[in-house]
């Protein structure tokens, strides 16, 4: 599971920056949206919910810390404790426009970033 986990991590971030360097409208992240929301499914097949969470500057999946990862992902993590996120959960049923919507929210840029993040959610649907 640990490695499942930690390629979905990694994907998660290969979404992230492919939305920062296009747009979330654009094929390229489209495209590696898809290999994300394939990894997800899949993992959530296994589990009802994959909790992701942050722990100092850490990425932590139930007892599993990945180190290694967290280092690579300085950036994301910066920017869950700026914005107040502590852990995420994806839950079984998880539709791919909702995956699309997250990541486009971590995508905005400081200014365009709601402060209430369970109110965006909310008001986007997910």
């Amino acid at each position: 599971m640990h490695e499942k986990i930690e390629s979905f991590l990694k994907d998660l971030l290969s979404s992230f920056q492919m939305a920062k360097i296009y747009t979330t409208e654009h094929p390229k992240f489209m495209e590696f949206l898809d290999k994300n929301y394939s990894g997800l499914t899949a993992l959530l097949e296994e589990k009802e919910e994959i909790i992701i969470g942050i722990v100092g500057d850490e990425l932590v999946f139930e007892k599993e810390i990945f180190f290694e990862l967290s280092k690579k992902a300085k950036l994301i993590i910066a920017l869950f404790k700026e914005r107040g996120i502590e852990k995420i959960i994806f839950h079984r049923g998880l539709h791919r426009d909702e995956l699309a919507k997250f990541v486009a929210y971590l995508a905005l840029t400081r200014d365009k970033a709601p402060k209430d993040v369970q109110e965006y959610f909310s008001v986007e649907g997910v």
